[in-house]
């Protein structure tokens, strides 16, 4: 819980590693995340990134975030929340039971060769002026799967397999130079 104010790494040895409260990545800060470290939530919070989140995982190890209930529901906790223009990635992650899986509002990543699964609401919410590039994600079983909303711009969504959304696939609602592949 609390602020994370120095460059810290998240460990496989120590995972998992849960979340009791919102978690703030501070700006000029970075978490790296190893490769197979779970990343549990324990209630209705956020990982709010205002500075550097890099989570890389790779296809064997998957970094994943998700409920801390034995029975996990979509909406168990709040949202990955990108809100600063320092670049941050998520490779190879598995994000589920969220709210909104990713919110990115006014930030900066690149998310790719994920899935992103079970959200209450969307898979990944996208509101602000961003440099997003969502590509060769597996997105299902949301609400929508991308929700691009409000004066948007600087996203690109392209080679993402997205299907069994509740409503829709990607919902594009009054954005500016977004593009989709």
């Amino acid at each position: 819980e609390g602020y994370i104010t120095q460059n810290t790494v998240w460990t496989l040895t120590d995972s998992p590693f849960v979340i009791i409260r919102d978690v703030t990545i501070e700006a000029n800060t970075t978490l790296t995340i190893e490769p197979g470290v779970e990343v549990r939530f324990g209630g209705n919070f956020s990982l709010v990134v205002e500075g550097k989140l890099i989570a890389e995982g790779t296809k064997e190890n998957p970094i994943t975030f998700t409920s801390n209930k034995l029975q996990p529901n979509p909406g168990d906790w709040v949202s990955i929340n990108f809100t600063n223009s320092q670049p941050s990635c998520l490779e190879y992650c598995v994000i589920e039971y969220a709210e909104n899986g990713i919110t990115i509002d006014n930030g900066n990543v690149l998310i790719t060769k994920s899935n992103i699964t079970n959200s209450l609401q969307n898979g990944v919410y996208i509101t602000g002026n961003n440099d997003a590039s969502i590509s060769e994600n597996r997105i299902e079983s949301n609400l929508n799967g991308i929700f691009v909303t409000g004066n948007s711009s600087g996203v690109t969504i392209q080679q993402n397999n997205i299907y069994f959304n509740n409503e829709t696939g990607i919902r594009l609602y009054s954005a500016n130079n977004t593009h989709v592949d």
